[in-house]
């Protein structure tokens, strides 16, 4: 049967939490392991005739992600499922940028290096990541793609836009959500990306995770994220500015928590101790 493989694009600060491939009504979840017993797990599958997965980063870089389906039944379809865990970048005008990498540029490479995964002929110093592939696979139809998103959250949402590619977004009636999807056709020549913009995007707010009971470790434990973003105004902006937070979980600190401006006066308290 044969072996068919994927190499995929991601934001080189993007983490796999979950991967699985549907097929023939079947679903295969992956599982993290340590990598060289994944390869291990992976090649005994398919050596004994099974269909397996296995997902792997590039080893050269952080930006490609490697996807192999071994043992593939003739005139199947898969559909393989990909979650991804990410931090998204704070524009200078206060709005939140989402990238989704979807083309594959040529890599330099120095002379004399050998990359393990890219295709066995290079070209003045480049090389092109095919994923180990020795040739390419042309295909009768050209490449498409169909994105859909959503945005949801418990902050108003004043509007999301696009610089990159035309979309549509309907907004919830409490626009804490936003629908998102494309308006027309997608030429694979860019990265497609969104922005986000918050109608009060300084407002404290407290994120709540419920852990996996299943788990074990800090997977299993609740966790707490307080996100402050304070509004500095620029001209009272100085590099040399510090916000010092101390939380003191040892319960010594019994009743409120004052701040002493000098060493001989104090203000107001400010909180309890947490």
């Amino acid at each position: 049967m044969p072996r068919v493989k994927a190499v995929l694009p991601v934001d080189e600060g993007a983490a796999v939490y979950h991967c699985e491939a549907r097929l023939d009504g079947r679903i295969i979840t992956t599982h993290c392991m340590e990598k060289k017993k994944a390869e291990r797990v992976y090649k005994e599958a398919v050596d004994a005739g099974k269909t397996a997965v296995l997902t792997a980063e590039d080893e050269d870089t952080s930006d490609i992600l490697n996807l192999n389906l071994g043992n593939l039944p003739s005139e199947s379809r898969a559909e393989l499922i990909i979650k991804l865990v990410m931090e998204l970048s704070v524009q200078a005008d206060g709005s939140i940028s989402f990238v989704l990498p979807t083309v594959l540029n040529p890599r330099y490479a120095p002379e004399g290096h050998t990359h393990k995964t890219a295709a066995p002929h290079s070209y003045g110093g480049f090389w092109r990541p095919l994923g180990g592939m020795e040739r390419t696979v042309h295909v009768s139809r050209p490449y498409v793609m169909e994105v859909k998103g959503e945005v949801r959250g418990n902050h108003e949402i004043a509007r999301v836009t696009s610089h990159t590619d035309p979309i549509n977004v309907t907004l919830s009636d409490d626009a804490t959500s936003a629908q998102i999807g494309q308006d027309g056709g997608y030429t694979s020549n860019h990265d497609w990306s969104l922005l986000v913009y918050y109608k009060n995007p300084y407002q404290p707010h407290l994120l709540r995770e419920t852990g996996d009971r299943a788990a074990t470790a800090i997977m299993k434990d609740d966790l707490l994220m307080l996100n402050l973003f304070p509004e500095v105004p620029a001209d009272s902006y100085s590099s040399r500015n510090e916000i010092i937070f101390v939380i003191d979980r040892s319960g010594a600190i019994v009743g409120s928590i004052w701040v002493s401006s000098t060493p001989s006066s104090q203000v107001e308290p400010v909180g309890e101790p947490i």
